[in-house]
């Protein structure tokens, strides 16, 4: 399928998912280097290196979406690159990544990872659906309270590799249950923000999904029965 076969609108909707997924990291490399400048960065704070190793990170995962964009308007579709891999490298990669972010909001990040072993999956894919789920925690919960990630791998009788679920929790305001089933639509964005700085364009989630459909798996938003919060979910059968 040639770039021919979209619409105009179909287009404009790929390049802002691009743009609104390249903001992050173009966001944490300019706090780095802002620091920098204004001589608040200590080399010998190990804290402030984590923040150059995970700018460094976000530069070349921004190279990658770039990559990606010139591949979808290429190809016509949004194509994973499945590999075997640990489950638990990934997780802690992210917990790497986004450790930084929420240590300089002040905000508690949990996480638990059960039962990990091999996936077969996009490991780029999976790492930027969690992120910009943890980044949407962070953007609509309450900095009082910790945001929790839980990964469980799921494998089924005689399967080499395994499935796996993730699920981020804060304990922002509740989904009105008339967005639950459109939440991950392009465009959708709710005005329930608790964190003004890391306002979006409401299309993290719906690149959320495309990358989902991509690799087989299923992301879903609930809210929680006790309505403390809320919680995302990526589920990948094996």
């Amino acid at each position: 399928m040639s770039n021919n076969s979209f619409s105009t609108e179909q287009l404009n909707l790929i390049v802002r998912m691009a743009l609104h997924d390249l903001d992050v990291p173009f966001a944490v490399s300019s706090r780095v280097f802002g620091r920098m400048v204004e001589g608040k960065f200590d080399y010998k704070n190990a804290s402030h290196v984590r923040l150059v190793r995970s700018s460094l990170i976000s530069l070349e995962r921004a190279r990658r979406m770039i990559n990606d964009l010139n591949a979808v308007l290429s190809g016509g579709r949004l194509t994973a690159s499945l590999k075997l891999c640990e489950l638990r490298e990934i997780v802690d990669d992210i917990v790497r990544e986004f450790s930084v972010i929420a240590d300089s909001e002040n905000q508690e990040f949990k996480w638990t990872c059960i039962n990990a072993g091999k996936v077969l999956t996009d490991v780029d894919f999976v790492h930027r659906i969690v992120v910009n789920f943890l980044l949407n925690a962070l953007y609509h919960g309450n900095t009082g309270k910790p945001i929790f990630l839980e990964v469980y791998g799921d494998k089924l009788k005689n399967s080499k590799t395994q499935g796996f679920i993730l699920k981020i929790t804060n304990s922002g305001k509740l989904i009105p249950i008339e967005y639950l089933e459109t939440i991950f639509d392009p465009g959708v964005q709710l005005d329930m923000h608790a964190n003004r700085k890391w306002k979006g364009q409401g299309l993290g989630l719906a690149f959320c999904k495309m990358a989902a459909d991509a690799i087989g798996g299923i992301v879903k938003a609930e809210n929680l029965a006790d309505g403390s919060g809320v919680v995302f979910t990526l589920e990948v059968k094996s």
